[in-house]
């Protein structure tokens, strides 16, 4: 089964809330169709599963580590276990994504196998590896692009035995992307700001209907106030009080899909004490009022 993802369902502990069809078959398919002005992407968040993303229309950004690209229609993209990560339309009116999610256990087998310690446990514990864009354009790439797609397309149709159809392509896929980097992935130093960053977030993810301050955000992550301006800079290329805003507004999205709540009960769910502000930092955001945002996407009416 493939599922359409709208906005990212985000826990509080920070990270992605990952569920699958089936705990036996830890591996979710999903395809996008974002907008400008409506959705245009998911924010930063990470999750413990790998993924893989292929571009079929337009072109998103894609950002993680200290790293950004521009992907075109054909090219895909790698992310590692627990990477940050975030992805919005490119320089277009229109994208569509195909991604797939996966727990590594499906292609190791499990702890203690030949596949997760040659392959697996050294790929996702690499602190230093945190993901890669993969172009069409490039011939080494391309056998790894379209078995991404194969293993789309097998949950998509979902004929007898497609599961291991699934899994072979992710192994391969997987296998390639090893092969290719496993130079560099013992290279660096421990990820000490992506995980303070990591910490900061969870403080937002669990504290966002409150007032937040860079004091706070500091001492969630045992640093000095500007440190945690560098960490957020470095990381996620915005201040915290941007990301403070962005994830509220990433919230007030979802209520405004999927509850009844009026906007100004929207807003304040949010952690928007003012109505005005809440419409304005919005249309922002979302190039829309959230009233519009609401019917252009065929959810409740105010």
């Amino acid at each position: 089964m493939v599922t359409e993802l709208l906005l990212m369902q985000l826990a509080h502990d920070q990270k992605k809330r990952q569920t699958h069809d089936s705990p036996h078959f830890p591996c979710s398919a999903y395809f996008t169709n974002w907008h400008v002005h409506e959705i245009e992407g998911v924010p930063w968040h990470w999750h413990d599963e790998l993924e893989f993303l292929i571009v079929k229309e337009g072109s998103v950004q894609v950002f993680w580590g200290n790293q950004e690209h521009f992907l075109q229609e054909g090219d895909g993209f790698f992310c590692n276990s627990r990477c940050l990560h975030q992805i919005r339309i490119g320089k277009c009116e229109h994208c569509s994504t195909n991604s797939m999610v996966f727990d590594a256990n499906l292609i190791s087998g499990g702890p203690g196998t030949v596949y997760d310690e040659k392959y697996i446990h050294p790929l996702v514990s690499s602190t230093a590896f945190l993901g890669t864009a993969l172009f069409s354009k490039v011939r080494e790439q391309q056998q790894v692009l379209a078995h991404i797609q194969a293993a789309h397309d097998s949950c998509r149709e979902e004929q007898v035995g497609y599961e291991y159809d699934v899994r072979y392509h992710l192994s391969r896929a997987l296998l390639a992307i090893f092969m290719e980097n496993r130079e560099c992935l013992s290279s660096g130093a421990a990820d000490g700001q992506m995980g303070r960053v990591r910490d900061m977030l969870a403080y937002v993810h669990e504290n966002y209907a409150s007032p937040i301050t860079v004091a706070e955000l500091s001492r969630a992550a045992n640093i000095c106030e500007r440190e945690c301006q560098r960490c957020f800079r470095n990381i996620l290329r915005q201040s915290p009080m941007e990301y403070v805003q962005q994830y509220r507004i990433q919230i007030a999205g979802k209520l405004l899909l999927e509850t009844k709540k009026s906007v100004l009960e929207t807003g304040l769910a949010a952690g928007f004490s003012n109505p005005s502000h809440f419409c304005k930092i919005f249309r922002k955001y979302m190039g829309c009022s959230p009233t519009a945002f609401r019917k252009r996407n065929g959810s409740f009416n105010d």
